[in-house]
């Protein structure tokens, strides 16, 4: 466009207004011929829902002024056939529901229009109600009736009409201020075309205008750059025929001329600029050699100048202050001479290194002589230019290393000591232990370790300090004992730690023992600390290498373990061979990571051992017991059931167990057509859990098992956790039927009278009591009191453990009613034992020794 001439481009701007003003009127007509149609539309739709709605109403009235009167022709005793009125206001309601001229209102107002049949249908139902319960009502019923049906034509009117009206005028009103917000709208919209359209105006002339005077400035900042003496290659609008062609042209012409002058100028600014560089080379020149200066002055490091024979020329401040010396004194020696005060045998060598090979750097311990404190510096030494002809210099750079080396030294004795006792750390130690196995890996190695007893006494009742120096004293005797190269470490803070090898493990066994012997004895006689008899009471425990470990994080643990040990078995002696029990650590940890999953993985097993009636041989019921086997191993219940007792994993197995046990007893009991009890032990972790009677008695509901024949065994530790709760629990299981029995009677600590507070119906022997009745008396008749106390006080009695005919023998002639558990009989077994053992339906009868009892005292 900017090729065209300027009047062409006038008359396609009056073109493009004159476009936009149409189309602007045409969109303001359109939008007032859709507004009037729109309120045309909505008013027609009123008057014709009004007009519909006048008929229905007026029709409801005719039929509502003929049911009326016959409701005034009721008599009592009397039948009134009604049914033709009521049919016609059911024909209004169906009429309002399907009619094609209500299809607006239902779509609109739905609620209304439905709410309005319903009272049409009502008011039907009313008049055929009143009809029906005039035949035998009386003159105060038919009254009754009028009024009903006059109420719900008034509802019809009121609630149902006058509604439906006030709804659709409600619709009017919203409509047209929807109409009337639409105007509005549309309204703006126009004001916004119109606005738009004065927008549109001034763009159009800005565009015109921008044309113009861009073109105009274009040939403007040419005319600039020419006169700024830029070489411009082209100037633009030189073909064309109007004004703007003609100044194009001029401006071309202008340019030639001071293409010239601009080539004159460059040439003199050269020479001006190669002189303003040399000037700014000597400035920054000087400027470098007093910053230069500066620095050397106020640098916090000692930096000391001397010729090439190593006298001094300068020295800062920095450099006078560390060395503590003057100007004077340096300049009277060579500068190495002063630092290392040293003969010229040492100096001279050091000093012609530095001229041979330009630099020398070393630590120097240099003692100032007016504190005669001494220096730990860093001497750097550089030489500057050439030796040669005696020209050039030598830096020397100082650097205070004294806090440094201080700081290193603390850092060491903490990373290896204890800040304490100043032994060995536990840290260090191990670091130690093992750089000795990797020097020695074929040496056996054993590594002792003393917990001292008295520590934790004399911290709590006299104070750390105290503590700390008994530990350091008995350190020391230990160490004159031993004599150990590697030193005493402290490993915990009350214990101390040492290694010993030897070249075979037999020997290295009674150095071992020799050894803590004489450590034992050291420590025999008691300390005195500052005035307190303190005794060492160690425990001692030993960790081999490699019988019992691999490295030393490994021996340490194991010694752990082997303390431990010591102090369950009330400390105060040695453990050799700690690793045995540190095994048995490792194995209880990997049960008890185990355990858990054991449901889960289908390992856990019940098996049922019988109880045998001691009068007849007959089997009269069963102790369900749990088995574990993991990874192809059978785990003695002594060891896995102490565990699971740590936990709620024994909770959760026995309540599974017992519904196991309930569900194969009732399938035997149905087998054979008898009795036959189940006994299970609850442990402490399930009693006290809430509402355990009801959990308990659904498993026996679940088999289809009374609770009679179920025997809960609790042990008497069980009531140490929480006895009146404890109580409470075993009372309301005896409630709903469960049998209640102590186990292991006799190896707790509960008394008579407590137990025999409790609902218990059964106590159970346990076997340590029968081991030994066939060759100790005492045993016998300790047995026979348990046996007489249970016969007072009416208790059930089973013996446990019994696996010898003499010992039956023993127990028969008692003639008390027994029961019988233990291997003489049978040991425990398997369910599928039992399955087969029942499957005909018959039961197992045992033999019992003949024999008689013997006469009772008394």
């Amino acid at each position: 466009m900017r090729l065209l001439p300027l009047p062409v481009q006038f008359v396609l701007f009056i073109i493009l207004q004159v476009a936009l003003s149409i189309g602007l009127l045409l969109y303001i007509q359109h939008s007032g011929e859709a507004q009037q149609q729109a309120f045309a539309q909505a008013t027609e739709q009123f008057v014709q829902t009004q007009k519909s709605l006048d008929q229905l109403q007026e029709n409801h009235a005719n039929a509502t002024a003929v049911a009326e009167k016959k409701l005034q022709e009721f008599t009592p005793g009397a039948r009134v056939d009604v049914r033709e009125q009521a049919r016609a206001l059911r024909q209004l309601a169906g009429l309002l529901e399907t009619a094609n001229a209500f299809a607006d209102l239902r779509r609109a107002h739905g609620g209304n229009v439905f709410k309005l049949i319903e009272l049409i249908e009502a008011q039907a139902n009313t008049l055929i109600r009143a009809s029906e319960n005039v035949a035998g009502g009386s003159r105060a019923d038919i009254i009754r009736e009028q009024q009903r049906f006059t109420d719900i034509t008034n509802e019809v009117l009121i609630d149902g009409f006058g509604s439906l009206r006030q709804a659709s005028l409600t619709e009017l009103n919203e409509q047209m201020g929807r109409l009337i917000r639409r105007g509005d709208h549309t309204a703006s919209q126009v004001i916004n075309a119109i606005m738009m359209f004065i927008g549109l105006q001034i763009v159009l002339l800005g565009l015109i205008f921008w044309l113009l005077s861009r073109q105009i400035s274009t040939l403007a900042k040419i005319t600039h750059r020419i006169v700024e003496g830029e070489n411009v290659r082209s100037i633009p609008h030189q073909k064309r025929a109007d004004a703007l062609g003609k100044i194009a042209r001029s401006v071309q012409q202008f340019r030639s001329s001071v293409v010239a002058l601009s080539n004159s100028r460059e040439q003199l600014k050269a020479m001006l600029k190669r002189h303003d560089q040399e000037s700014m080379t000597r400035k920054q020149a000087e400027k470098q050699l007093k910053l230069t200066a500066s620095i050397f002055d106020e640098v916090h490091e000692a930096v000391i100048v001397t010729d090439v024979f190593g006298y001094v020329e300068r020295a800062n401040s920095a450099a006078q202050d560390l060395l503590g010396v003057d100007t004077i004194t340096l300049n009277q020696q060579p500068i190495l001479n002063l630092l290392l005060d040293k003969s010229e045998k040492v100096v001279n060598p050091i000093w012609q290194h530095v001229l041979d090979n330009g630099e020398w750097q070393s630590e120097i311990d240099y003692t100032r002589s007016a504190d005669k404190k001494t220096l730990i510096l860093m001497a750097s030494v550089r030489l500057i230019g050439t030796a040669r002809e005696n020209k050039g210099h030598v830096i020397v750079v100082l650097n205070d290393f004294t806090d440094i080396r201080q700081k290193e030294r603390q850092m060491r004795f903490l990373a290896e000591k204890d800040p304490a006792t100043h032994l060995l750390n536990r840290h260090h130690f191990i670091h130690l232990i093992d750089q000795h196995l990797a020097q020695n890996p074929k040496y056996a190695t054993a590594l002792v370790q003393i917990k001292v007893g008295a520590f934790s006494t004399i911290d709590e009742t006299i104070g750390r300090h105290v503590a700390e120096e008994a530990l350091t004293a008995i350190a020391d005797r230990v160490d004159d004992t031993v004599h150990n190269h590697s030193g005493i470490a402290r490993t915990d803070t009350d214990k101390l730690a040492f290694i010993i090898f030897d070249q075979d493990e037999e020997t290295l066994q009674n150095h071992a023992a020799e050894l803590i012997k004489q450590i034992l004895d050291s420590l025999e006689p008691s300390f005195e600390i500052r005035g307190y008899h303190i005794e060492a009471n160690p425990s001692i425990a030993v960790a081999h290498y490699p019988l019992e470990a691999q490295n030393a994080d490994d021996l340490l643990r194991v010694a752990d373990n082997g303390i431990n040990r010591v102090l369950e078995q009330g400390g105060g002696a040695l453990l050799n061979h700690a690793g045995d029990y540190s095994e048995q650590l490792e194995r209880r940890f990997s049960l008890q990571q185990a355990l858990p999953k054991a449901l889960q993985n289908n390992e856990i097993r019940v098996v049922y051992q019988p109880q045998v009636n001691i009068a007849n041989g007959r089997l009269t019921g069963f102790e369900a017991l749990m088995r574990w086997r993991h990874n192809g191993e059978w785990i003695s219940p002594d060891e896995f059931i102490p565990l699971a007792e740590q936990s709620e994993a024994i909770a959760e197995f026995t309540t599974w167990a017992m519904a196991q046990a309930c569900s194969r007893v009732a399938e035997w009991r149905r087998n054979v057509g008898q009795d036959l009890s189940i006994s299970i032990n609850i442990p402490p972790q399930l009693l006290l859990r809430e509402h355990i009677e009801k959990t308990l008695l659904a498993h026996a509901k679940a088999a289809n098992l009374p609770p009679s024949s179920i025997v809960l065994e609790i042990t008497e530790s069980s009531f140490g956790q929480d006895p009146k709760l404890m109580v409470n629990v075993l009372h309301r299981l005896a409630m709903v039927g469960f049998g209640i029995a102590i186990d292991d009677f006799g190896t707790g600590h509960s008394s008579l009278a407590y137990i025999s507070s409790l609902p218990v119906t059964k106590i159970k022997i346990d076997k340590v009591f029968v081991d030994k009745i066939e060759d100790n008396a005492d045993a016998a008749k300790l047995l026979e009191s348990i046996l007489v106390m249970a016969e007072t006080l009416e208790f059930d009695t089973v013996i446990e453990g019994v696996e010898t005919e003499s010992q039956m023998r023993i127990l028969k002639a008692t003639g008390r009613r027994l029961l019988i558990q233990g291997y003489y009989f049978s040991k425990p077994e398997s369910e599928e034992f039992w399955d087969a053992t029942f499957y005909q339906g018959t039961i197992p009868e045992y033999t019992v020794p003949d024999v008689k009892p013997q006469p009772r005292a008394g």
